[in-house]
């Protein structure tokens, strides 16, 4: 595989490039085993304690130190290991599905940490205050799992809350997704002022891995808006530094965003080298959400690079670990505990509305008991008939409005399947027409245009023979070039010359001046991809057209990459966008992906899409010429 060109098993590897300045102090390393950074005497205290306190506490302390290094697999024993020590302990069970939480969530399992959070928010009995830190700090990882699922709409207020917290450490990464949410909407000046603000509720001394993660953000922030030498600067003290402090995590994504950054400056050997070794770290640490995007990121690189084959081989690896990710998650089970923990939620709510109701109810009736017998007898009768009345009044309108919004979601559900149909039967109409007209084409070029100019040859040699002689060859030659012009006129002109790639980048052009929407295309050869034969010319073309369409109006895309590359006797189109993404087990197929794969099928050829949930989407096409020329 490409990707493990320049890795070995244990690798110091000096980057020499135009940044003269860093050649004498920039080493990157690939680590052929985990190094050895946690003392021996706490696995020894831990083997040799006696009571289940003291073995909860030391796994505890061992898993979360793990976690602080970045090493998840280890992190994840030790928190299990701490599990076997809980017994009837609610503090424990909490710790423990605190540690299980984090740990899954850095190792990308999303929906595990999810899992784990809420576990731990349902063993909340009472509200003392060690409990009500714990609920604070579950709550905090929970909304980094819907950060990373692209949930922010519940994120936000739990970030909004845990922001004025006052405990300066969990406001401060509360500042911190808060910043991270910013960023994904491209306001860099607000996601500054969120990371200034986290910087400075806490010292660099009591937590220095967060105070690098902040780092980490503006050197991100810095590269996305083209600031190099910051984020060059950012990233090689981050590397330099991180090491010292054994946080591997945050060592590996430093590397990976300078190899990004080598990929701007079309650095390309820089850059594969440089990602390569941060991808033999995430192996090393089992980070697989961290692999999926280096991954990615080499096989953008392979791209701009040319090197298209390797960038479709990366591209099959990336499906591969995403697959892998989501089969190692119980999505299920976490929807299941989350509806739960929203209905215990909400019974909480209604339970503190009614005590409430309760204790007003209460003053009512003392005071009640003063007045008359006859008075309070009346009222007794009055109050709940006229609540009744106003409750049932409330309901004709609550049902007066659910009758009207059904009928205007019913009315637009028929609108919607009328133009579904009417689009649906255009373009088989279209198709049909455009068979048809080739058809013709062809019969009236091969069978009637040959006969033609057969009559013409003879009549040629005969035309000494008379004055009619010559009339009738003048007709038959009328007769021929109408045809002619026939059959070539029932062939689309655009597709008949050889300049098909400048076909395709005057349509992408003019969706770009009429969108938000970036979009920048590749082919490759280009000279074997303007000599396609006509058919495959046509079905490419409307693929395109569909790829593009489907992507305008779902998708939500700031940027669309097109590449069409010609390999070993096949074409292969890849589509990539930076849009919202779906979830391709549960996303119902519409009538764009069901046009794309009977396309594909009809051509002989493979159709792969990876999308997930704020992730954006590629699409791969790959379609043998020796079945459709």
């Amino acid at each position: 595989m490409p990707l493990m060109r320049y890795i070995p098993c244990v690798l110091l590897l000096m980057i020499f490039s135009g940044r003269s300045h860093a050649q004498d102090q920039l080493t990157f390393r690939a680590f052929g085993q985990a190094p050895k950074t946690i003392k021996d005497s706490l696995y020894i205290a831990y083997k040799e304690a006696n009571k289940e306190e003291d073995k909860f506490r030391l796994a505890q302390i061992i898993g979360q130190t793990h976690l602080a290094q970045g090493d998840v697999d280890s992190a994840l024993h030790y928190a299990k290991l701490s599990s076997d020590h809980v017994g009837t302990s609610v503090l424990k069970k909490i710790n423990y599905q605190l540690l299980l939480g984090k740990a899954k969530l850095e190792k990308g399992l999303v929906n595990d940490s999810q899992k784990a959070f809420l576990d731990g928010l349902a063993a909340l009995s009472t509200q003392t205050k060690e409990e009500k830190r714990l609920k604070n700090w579950l709550q905090l990882g929970l909304s980094r799992t819907y950060l990373s699922l692209g949930e922010y709409t519940k994120a936000v207020p739990v970030l909004d809350r845990l922001s004025t917290n006052p405990n300066d450490t969990i406001a401060s990464k509360a500042l911190y997704y808060k910043a991270y949410l910013a960023s994904k909407d491209k306001d860099t000046n607000k996601a500054k002022s969120y990371l200034e603000r986290a910087s400075l509720l806490v010292a660099e001394e009591d937590l220095p891995k967060f105070k690098m993660q902040v780092q980490l953000k503006l050197a991100q922030i810095a590269q996305g808006d083209g600031e190099t030498e910051t984020a060059f600067n950012i990233y090689e003290y981050l590397i330099n530094t991180s090491l010292t402090y054994h946080f591997y995590d945050i060592y590996t994504e430093s590397v990976l965003g300078y190899g990004q950054m080598y990929r701007d400056l079309k650095q390309y050997d820089a850059a594969q080298m440089t990602l390569s070794i941060a991808y033999a770290n995430s192996l090393q640490w089992n980070r697989m959400e961290l692999q999926r995007d280096i991954i990615n990121s080499l096989r953008r690189t392979y791209a701009e690079n040319g090197d298209y084959e390797n960038a479709y081989n990366l591209m099959t690896q990336h499906v591969s670990i995403t697959n892998q990710i989501l089969e190692q998650q119980n999505s299920d089970a976490v929807k299941e505990l989350e509806v739960k923990y929203q209905t215990l939620q909400k019974e909480n709510q209604i339970l503190a509305l009614k005590e409430s109701q309760i204790e007003k109810q209460n003053e009512i009736d003392r005071q009640k008991t003063i007045k008359k017998a006859f008075l309070y007898g009346f009222l007794a009768l009055l109050i709940p008939i006229i609540a009744l009345l106003v409750v049932y009044y409330q309901k004709l309108q609550a049902q007066s409005q659910l009758n009207q919004k059904q009928q205007q979601l019913n009315a637009q559900e028929i609108s919607t399947m009328l133009n579904e149909q009417e689009l649906a039967l255009a373009k088989t109409s279209l198709n049909a027409q455009q068979e048809e007209r080739s058809r013709i084409a062809k019969q009236l070029h091969d069978s009637i245009g040959g006969n033609l100019a057969g009559i013409k040859l003879q009549l040629s040699h005969s035309v000494e023979n008379g004055k009619a002689a010559k009339d009738l060859l003048h007709q038959v030659d009328e007769t021929y070039e109408l045809v002619r012009d026939i059959s070539h006129n029932l062939t689309p002109k655009k597709f008949n010359t050889n300049n098909y790639t400048v076909l395709i980048q005057h349509y992408l052009d003019n969706i770009r001046i009429n969108s938000d929407c970036a979009i920048t295309f590749s082919a490759h050869p280009e000279s074997d991809i303007n000599h396609l034969e006509q058919g495959i010319k046509i079905e490419l073309y409307q693929i395109i057209q569909e790829l593009m369409t489907n992507c305008l109006k779902h998708a939500q895309a700031k940027n669309v990459a097109i590449h069409l590359n010609k390999i070993h006797g096949s074409l292969q189109l890849i589509f990539e966008d930076d849009g919202i993404g779906f979830d391709t087990k549960s996303a119902k197929a519409g009538i764009g992906l069901k046009n794309l794969r009977e396309r594909t099928k009809a051509n002989h050829g493979e159709l792969h899409i990876d999308s997930s949930l704020g992730r954006g989407t590629v699409i791969s096409l790959e379609i043998p010429l020796d079945t459709t020329l």
